[in-house]
């Protein structure tokens, strides 16, 4: 199917609000963060962008400059920071959950203790459903978790709790070359856009893109809104935009602590 622009957000529409709230979120607390910032009137609370990046060292940070001042410099850093199960979709389950590994029960990436079949009874109690019930309108783009839309039961699923979806499937190809399930409004039926091998077919950038599109569109609307930004990046395999290719061909690789 072709791809379509993002929608002109009517739906939510409305009055000022604060300004953009965004944080780059790694672990357990976005989940208290985007429904527990009512206000003393009991209003909903702000707008929440949670970035997640998969495998990025802290040390690649060395290189980002506008990612360590915009991001970094305009927020909180957390010096002390523990994941209780480095793996990438029981992680991914505790931070749409809340919950440690042992009580999710997403034990692993795939097999009949991990991944999405794991993990989709959950699908109706996560910090989707929770911040919409919370009154915010809720979009995810990009990886969700392991697996998923990989088999049965249903050809192009969208999880509950989400308002919008572009939920990346657990194809081979990462970067370019790979699908996206796309709903553009609640209530819409879901779509299967191809993304091929062109420059503006670049992973990153197309998430980056459609995030920039909804945020620029829906700030200031009376409706406050939680944005999923999960790209796969900087996730092997290694391939990088090709106007970026070689541009960090003389950077030093750090020799951590755990090295060898």
């Amino acid at each position: 199917m072709q791809m379509r622009p993002l929608a002109t957000h009517s739906r939510i529409a409305g009055r000022p609000r604060a300004a953009l709230a965004a944080a780059a979120l790694l672990l357990a607390g976005v989940l208290a963060l985007a429904i527990g910032a009512r206000s003393a009137e009991g209003e909903p609370g702000d707008n929440v962008v949670f970035i997640l990046t998969d495998d990025q060292a802290l040390s690649e940070l060395a290189v980002m400059p506008n990612t360590r001042a915009l991001i970094g410099g305009e927020g909180v850093t957390f010096s002390r920071a523990y994941v209780s199960y480095p793996l990438c979709c029981p992680s991914r389950a505790s931070m749409l959950t809340g919950e440690y590994m042992h009580n999710h029960g997403v034990r692993g990436n795939g097999g009949p203790l991990g991944g999405w079949t794991r993990f989709q009874p959950q699908e109706d109690d996560t910090i989707a459903t929770a911040t919409q019930d919370d009154g915010h309108y809720t979009v995810h783009l990009g990886k969700y978790v392991n697996g998923y839309a990989i088999g049965p039961p249903h050809p192009l699923p969208v999880p509950e709790g989400w308002s919008e979806w572009y939920g990346k499937i657990s194809e081979p190809d990462l970067h370019q070359n790979y699908s996206l399930i796309e709903r553009e409004f609640p209530g819409d039926d879901a779509e299967l856009v191809f993304y091929g091998d062109q420059e503006q077919d670049y992973q990153s950038d197309v998430l980056g893109d459609k995030a920039v599109e909804f945020i620029d569109t829906a700030t200031g609307a009376e409706t406050p809104f939680m944005v999923n930004v999960w790209f796969n990046a900087p996730h092997s395999p290694y391939e990088p935009a090709p106007r970026h290719l070689f541009d960090l061909s003389g950077a030093a690789l750090p020799k951590l602590q755990a090295f060898d």
